[in-house]
């Protein structure tokens, strides 16, 4: 038993060594624990060693790919118990494979529905951040049509008793479903007009904290998406965008807002949403 407790603490030991920064600052490929020895840990380890071995999954690059399907069991065994910074972390990983964690897509979307035990005795807050995130994750590894019902959700009750994040991760996802997604522009185009969509937030972390350049808003991702997804024939979409690219310069509205809706409007004019 004695060797056992010191050889871990000797592997805890050389992690910590090389750890700095943030607490979720990802370690460098080549320090660490092998990746798979990170792998075959993430079941047993306590939350310290899970957090580490993750933040070497999330250094190790499109290396990472074998951790999948640990990962995919991590999320599904997790529960409202579970550290929902842990939770996060893992998500982190997927997102860093980008379509390469695709596999993982089916799992994050069972995990959407309210009635999912990871979210079972959680506050509120911390319940929509997750989801959030979720959501996030899937709209860069490959957004399932098994999730397109919690994404209408989202989007379809969007004001200004709705989380703020939740609604642009769900703004953000709709460009992920390519040109389809232009079917739901009049909920995007809703979303425009609610006061809650001037509220900053950051889509890159989970952490509630996030550095300047990395705030955006409902608005700034439902123009983004409008313009991704949209085409010039969906002429309700053009002269939304034409109005808003039109306010720049004035009074009142966010000026990133008019930047955006010109981009979107010149990605349009490219051809973007044409193949549907």
């Amino acid at each position: 038993m004695r060797s056992s407790r010191t050889s871990r603490s000797l592997w805890l030991a050389g992690v910590v060594a090389v750890c700095c920064g943030f607490p979720g600052q990802p370690l460098p490929a080549a320090e660490g624990p092998g990746l798979q020895t990170c792998v075959d840990r993430l079941r047993t380890a306590d939350l310290e060693e899970q957090q580490l071995c993750l933040r070497r999954l999330k250094g190790a690059g499109p290396d990472a790919a074998v951790a999948t399907q640990a990962l995919c069991d991590l999320l599904t065994r997790s529960d409202g118990a579970t550290n929902h910074v842990l939770i996060a972390s893992a998500l982190d990983v997927l997102r860093s494979l980008g379509p390469r964690a695709a596999p993982a897509a089916e799992t994050l979307s069972g995990l959407l529905p309210h009635r999912s035990k990871l979210y079972t005795g959680r506050d509120k807050l911390p319940v929509v951040r997750l989801r959030a995130y979720i959501v996030v994750t899937l709209s860069e590894i490959g957004f399932p049509s098994s999730a397109l019902p919690a994404l209408l959700d989202s989007l379809a009750h969007v004001d200004e008793r709705m989380n703020a994040m939740e609604a642009g991760a769900a703004a953000r996802a709709v460009r992920a479903l390519g040109p389809s997604g232009c079917s739901l522009a009049p909920y995007l185009l809703d979303a425009l007009n609610q006061r809650v969509g001037e509220e900053e937030f950051s889509l890159e972390r989970y952490e509630p904290q996030f550095p300047p350049h990395e705030a955006t808003t409902i608005q700034l991702e439902a123009v983004r998406s409008l313009g991704e997804v949209c085409a010039a024939k969906d002429l309700e979409v053009v002269t939304a965008l034409r109005e808003l690219a039109g306010a720049h310069g004035q009074a009142g509205p966010d000026p990133r807002v008019a930047r955006e809706a010109q981009r979107a409007l010149e990605n349009i004019q490219k051809g973007h949403g044409e193949r549907r």
